[in-house]
This record gives structure tokens, sequence and C-alpha cells, in this order.
């Protein structure tokens, strides 16, 4: 991939770099409080399965606003979208600032799920716009997925490194990303740019483009991995002596998506992909092994890998395949990639969480090895008969 700044123009940097930063707030807001997550359920009496269900109230949140408003910013522009979702991120760090606990968490999590889910087909459909050249696709993919990648990061480490000096609700992490959110809200606003509107119906359908599914499915696979990293892992790792390391593990995985960067730009979509098949299930299978034995470092060392196939080599291929393949849909289409990432991220952490209740996280943790493994396998063999009459998955 070209590196060359001529890539989009400058009177369109301004607006890239916002979008960016809408993009990495957003995503910042969504992993600040899990460091917390464990003694949100401490204070509110609960356990690891109403963990799972607050933790999954994401799903009420992103599912319906990519289901029903993805294409949106077709119609009333592709600016006012971030603009809603950066407000909805200042109402999700107010909640849980002013009355912590599992039952803020669920709101939160409802209204992060709507801002992100506004945030990534708008955001996707803008910067595909705003690049030129063969490779906008990849560019806004790799733009799109950096940004989510640092938002996830820094979220989950600044929590945790303002809890350094003791445990609280309130980390001073809360009130500067809801300041950043306000700042950016007010330049975003400022901008006297006005986006193209089609003549569409306001609420659509996500679009699927053909050979679209198997790489929904792939990613969706991917993504259930890192619902269970976020919620029910932090919760065995309090069990294990080591609540702190909750903050490292958000800080983990995204960061290894970051550092898959420079393989991956390296890289056609097709083959992060693939690679990104690889190392799913090999994350998995080391987070079993560490949540069985009570072993920190295999835990650790899954949710990197982890990390490197969710948020870097299949969500960035994934997403570039999408976008390109969805021609002047390419909100929707976005919205079809990101609505298969999230029912994976919040229907994991509920059916898995209601087997590790009634069994072990052990169990749950082996039963998705086995169906990551499955989709791997079942990928592959599609790829060994992708010129067979009828099967696009090239």
């Amino acid at each position: 991939m070209s590196s060359s700044v001529e890539t989009v123009g400058s009177s369109d940097r301004l607006m890239v770099a916002l979008v960016s930063g809408t993009v990495l707030l957003v995503g910042t807001a969504v992993s600040l409080p899990v460091p917390i997550y464990a003694e949100y359920a401490r204070v509110s009496g609960l356990g690891s399965k109403a963990l799972g269900m607050a933790f999954a109230c994401y799903a009420f949140g992103v599912l319906p606003s990519l289901l029903f408003l993805g294409g949106i910013s077709d119609r009333i522009g592709r600016r006012l979208p971030l603009v809603i979702s950066l407000c909805l991120s200042i109402v999700a760090i107010a909640a849980m600032s002013a009355v912590p606990g599992l039952p803020a968490l669920a709101l939160a999590r409802i209204v992060q799920g709507l801002a992100v889910g506004l945030t990534g087909a708008a955001a996707t459909a803008l910067l595909v716009e705003s690049f030129s050249g063969a490779l906008a696709s990849e560019w806004a993919a790799a733009c799109v997925t950096s940004m989510l990648a640092v938002g996830y990061a820094v979220g989950g480490l600044a929590t945790a490194l303002c809890l350094l000096p003791g445990q609280t609700l309130f980390p001073l992490s809360y009130p500067l990303t809801l300041i950043a959110c306000v700042v950016v809200t007010v330049l975003l606003l400022r901008q006297p740019y006005v986006a193209d509107r089609r003549q569409t119906k306001l609420v659509r359908l996500p679009y699927l483009p053909a050979g679209g599914g198997w790489i929904c499915v792939v990613i969706g696979a991917a993504w259930s991995l890192v619902g269970m990293i976020l919620s029910i892992v932090p919760y065995e790792l309090s069990h294990l002596g080591h609540p702190g390391w909750s903050g490292l593990i958000a800080f983990l995985m995204p960061l290894a998506g970051l550092a898959a960067r420079p393989a991956r730009t390296r890289l056609s979509p097709y083959a992060a992909i693939n690679l990104g098949l690889v190392l799913a299930p090999t994350g998995c299978l080391l987070l079993l092994d560490g949540v069985a034995n009570g072993r920190l470092g295999p835990i650790l060392l899954g949710a990197a890998f982890s990390g490197a196939a969710a948020v870097g080599f299949s969500f960035y291929g994934g997403l570039a395949l999408i976008a390109a393949l969805s021609g002047a849909e390419k909100a929707r289409g976005s919205a079809a990639f990101f609505l298969s990432c999230y029912v994976g991220m919040c229907g994991a952490p509920v059916v898995l969480g209601w087997i590790a209740e009634r069994t072990t996280t052990t169990t749950a943790l082996a039963l998705l090895s086995v169906v990551l493994c499955g989709v791997s396998v079942g990928v592959w063999a599609l790829s060994q008969i992708r010129d067979r009459p009828g099967l696009t998955i090239r």
C-alpha cells in the first residue's frame, strides 16, 4: 500500500483528522470501564453471569443502529452521525460517573453501542470518499481499524493507570475523555463541511455485497473471542488474584492489533483474513490453558494473539474487502460488517457466560475454541473449491 500523502487532498485533511479523532474517542469511551468491571460486579453484589449480561447490553445499542441506521449518513450526511456518536459517548461516561455499578454500566453499554454503530459506517464511508485512488477502501479500512485499536487500548490503559494509587469508581480517565469528546464535537460542528446527500429512505437495512457473507462469518467469530476476553476474563483474573491485570488485557488486545500494522500493510486483504483465521483459535487455546491452569502468562499471550487476529488482521482485511465490494453502498456495506462484529462480540458473553455459570469458564472457552477452529477449517475448505460455479469467496 502506498504511503504517499497525496492520497488525500489538502482540503480534506482536517476533516480526516477529526473523523479519525472521533473514531478514537468513541473507542476509548467503550474500553474506559473495563478495568473496573469486577469492581462494578462486587459493589452490585452480582456474579459473572450478571457482568456478562451488562456487558452484552451493548447489543441493544449497536445492533439496532447498525441494522436500521447503518445507511443513515447517505440521507443526512456523514458528519451528523459522528456528532451524535460523540454526544452519546459523553452521556455514557456521565452515567458511569454519577451512579457507578452494573445498572449504570448496562445503560452506558447501550448508549456506547449506539455510538459505535453510527460511527463505524459513517466514518468508513466518509474516509473512502476523502481518499483518492484504487486503494481508497484499504486506506479507509486501515484508518478506522487503527483508530479503533488505539481507542480501545488507550481507554483501558488510562483507567488502569488511574487506579494505580488505589481502587476508585471514578477514575480521572472518565472526565478527561469526556472533555476531549466535547472539544472534538465543537470542532466538527464548526467545520464548513457539507456531505453529499442522497434521496434515500431514512431507515434501511445493511447491505451484504456478493462474496461478503463469509467475511462476516469470519469477523463475527473472531470478535466473539474479543467479547469473552473483555467480559468474562477480567472476572476470572480477579478470582486468580490478578485483578489489576484486567486493564492490561484491555490494552494488550488493541495494542497487538496496532503492532500487526506493519505486517498488515504488506498483505492483501485476503491474506490478512487468512492469517487472522490462524491466530484467533490459537489465542483462544492459549486463554483456555491459562484459565484452566491458573497461569497468567498464557492468558496474556492469548489476549495478544486474539487482538492481532480480531482487531488487526481480520478486521482490516474484512472491512477493506466489504468497502471495495459495496460500491455506492459503502455505508450500508460497512454497517453489515460492523453488525457481524458486534453480533459475535455481544452474543458470546451471553451464551458462553450462561454456560460458564452452569459449568466452568474452562468449558465455555473450550467450546469457543471448537467453534473458532471450525470456522477456520470451513473457510479453508471453501477456498479450496472457490472456482466452483456459484461460489464467490474471492
